[in-house]
């Protein structure tokens, strides 16, 4: 049987402190579902969800099995559609403001990895609610209106908030404590403490210049650390992430790096 998704202490949405909010089941409202651009994605889930005959057969089926994970992927392409457009546009902390959930705002745009390790992570979460606390108690039925869809967004909503409140809380700690740390480690690197200080200036100067387009703070010191011979392992513990959040944010910024040399 399916179980929430596990994570390691410090990863996004692993929070001690929970909202105290009620995750009673419910929808969103429609218009909120409404984007053109993500069209093709809820047709799909619709014409899945609109079959009765495939729903009955996974509740048969205890929605589990190959056509629940079909479907449940359906769902998944949609959600981070969903989530990552309202996240892009930050629209985000008007529709958990409507659901009764206040965010601080971010006082800057979310970076491309920030989407993607936030909106997987809500809609990892949401899939598992949705199974357990929708679809197995029975709490959706097709004759009063809402779609499914409409019940899987207000469960990515609910996860969401948990998991921004944690990550938000993480990154200001971060900020605030990671300025010196990496002022410290630009000199290592620059051989700044060496007697060839002119060329250690001049070392940093290149490194700094490399480093400038790297907008999220903690790509920028993950970049630095694995320059100065840290693990991923290493890194992941600095970060308070996991080894494969690590990976995926070198792998994306060097991309990023190479494709602004060819440019």
């Amino acid at each position: 049987m399916a179980s929430e998704p596990k994570r390691e202490p410090g990863d996004p949405g692993a929070s001690s402190d929970p909202l105290q909010r009620s995750s009673r089941p419910m929808p969103v409202p429609s218009d909120w579902l409404r984007d053109p651009e993500h069209r093709h994605l809820a047709d799909s889930v619709d014409r899945l969800a609109g079959d009765v005959d495939l729903v009955t057969t996974l509740a048969l089926q205890n929605f589990e099995g190959p056509d629940y994970e079909y479907f449940e992927t359906e769902l998944a392409r949609y959600g981070l559609a969903v989530f990552g457009a309202w996240m892009f546009r930050k629209t985000i902390f008007e529709k958990c403001r409507a659901r009764g959930y206040g965010l601080p705002v971010l006082d800057r745009p979310f970076t491309f990895d920030e989407i993607e390790e936030i909106k997987g992570e809500t809609v990892a979460k949401a899939l598992y609610h949705f199974r357990v606390d929708v679809l197995m108690k029975r709490k959706w039925d097709s004759t009063k209106g809402a779609n499914l869809r409409t019940f899987f967004i207000g469960q990515g909503i609910i996860r969401f908030a948990n998991i921004y409140r944690h990550w938000y809380g993480n990154e200001a700690r971060f900020r605030n404590a990671s300025r010196v740390d990496d002022n410290d480690l630009l000199l290592d690197l620059s051989g700044a403490r060496t007697e060839d200080f002119a060329r250690s200036v001049a070392d940093r100067s290149i490194i700094e210049q490399a480093l400038a387009e790297v907008k999220d703070p903690r790509v920028k010191r993950a970049m630095i650390l694995s320059a100065a011979g840290r693990s991923q392992a290493e890194i992941a513990v600095d970060l308070d992430v996991t080894e494969k959040t690590v990976e995926r944010m070198l792998y994306n910024e060097r991309q990023r790096m190479k494709k602004r040399r060819a440019g």
